[in-house]
């Protein structure tokens, strides 16, 4: 059977677009392929470095995820001055050398004084490079992880009081290491808890006593929970006074091997994680039981079913606090039709525990918390 010429050409055609189509499926799925290998080994570098810069500037760094799988959020400090420089960036795409891009940022700032580049291509040592915000100066970057399950070298740390006007104290911590030590007093000084300086918060107390203001902050205290086997666990406490008075809670949980504030949820193993959530689901499910079977407690319909609503999720982790045997995460009650004073009512209410030995058993094998007895 003979074909015309049009029929050849429309059949060339239909050939050359199933070979484009095919070609195309398969670039695809290379690049998507290419593209979650190189996440993959993103996440996998999530955690705490040690090295220098040019072989002469000590530095620790922490990376950890970002709000996308491609992106990455971290902080880094000379070990000489021990003030936090934040990171920001993601993986740059290269076939040949793929790496992460990091812009430096002063703490609230916006304008970038500096840049990292680290490669993904020479794990578990870490190579890379920093340059200045101009491109004119630029030094070679060389860390290692730090396994913080490791023996401390710092056990603990020497925690004293200092009050303000009666009623605003803070916690002083000392540790043998001044770098360390600048570390903390960025977490726990009174202008770090306060977010202004102590003559612009002396000058604020005096004008609200001129005008018969009593509203505002009311007091400032803090719990010192664990200070053991490197880990310091702290929870500050502000009570405030407005229409009515109320107070809240700011946990910091700090690694003394590295300065850096340990965030629960980087710690767990990512294949446990669903596991993790799923138990403390369970847990405060029967916090909130305990908390509805008190006669006292008796809610209306709509807020009765909104703690019965509530979910154990990765922010209800965001506020927690290290004990002897245990931790424990506050999780803040929220639904739509959460009233002012109702928020506050449950301020204290719903503390969800997990023993050391469950939360062991899901960490990663080299986070500071396995150091907990």
């Amino acid at each position: 059977m003979k074909t015309s010429i049009a029929q050849q050409a429309g059949w060339a055609k239909y050939c050359w677009a199933l070979l484009v189509w095919l070609i195309s499926g398969l670039s695809v799925r290379a690049q998507n392929s290419w593209g979650a290998e190189h996440v993959a080994k993103l996440q996998g570098m999530m955690g705490v470095y040690e090295g220098d810069l040019n072989g002469k500037y000590p530095i620790r760094l922490v990376l950890r995820p970002g709000n996308t799988d491609s992106s990455v959020v971290g902080t880094y400090y000379y070990l000489s001055k021990g003030k936090p420089l934040e990171l920001r960036g993601h993986i740059q795409p290269s076939l040949s050398t793929p790496s992460i891009e990091l812009r430096e940022l002063a703490p609230a700032d916006t304008v970038p004084t500096g840049w990292f580049s680290i490669s993904l291509s020479y794990y578990p040592e870490v190579l890379g490079h920093w340059y200045n915000k101009s491109g004119t100066t630029l030094l070679p970057l060389r860390m290692k992880r730090i396994n913080g399950a490791a023996q401390p070298l710092v056990a603990s740390a020497q925690v004293k009081s200092k009050t303000y006007l009666k009623y605003y104290t803070v916690p002083v911590v000392t540790v043998p290491n001044a770098a360390l030590m600048a570390m903390l007093d960025q977490y726990f000084s009174f202008e770090s808890l306060m977010s202004q300086s102590l003559s612009s918060f002396l000058e604020e107390v005096r004008q609200k006593q001129k005008d018969g203001d009593h509203t505002g902050l009311e007091s400032i205290a803090y719990t010192e929970n664990y200070n053991a086997n490197g880990l310091l666990s702290i929870t500050v406490r502000r009570d405030v006074i407005g229409a009515n008075a109320w107070h809240n809670y700011e946990s910091r949980t700090i690694d003394l091997n590295t300065g850096f504030p340990i965030i629960l949820t980087d710690e767990i193993q990512p294949q446990k994680l669903q596991s993790f959530l799923a138990l403390g689901e369970r847990k405060l499910h029967q916090e909130v039981l305990k908390y509805l079977s008190v006669p006292q407690n008796a809610l209306n319909p709509v807020d009765k079913q909104g703690l019965l609503e509530q979910h154990f999720m990765l922010s209800s982790t965001d506020e927690y606090a290290v004990f002897g045997n245990e931790i424990q995460c506050h999780h803040s009650v929220n639904y739509d039709a959460l009233s002012n004073m109702i928020s506050k009512l449950f301020t204290d209410e719903f503390m969800v525990h997990f023993t050391t030995a469950e939360l062991k058993s899901f960490l990663k094998p080299e986070s500071p918390l396995q150091r907990l007895p």
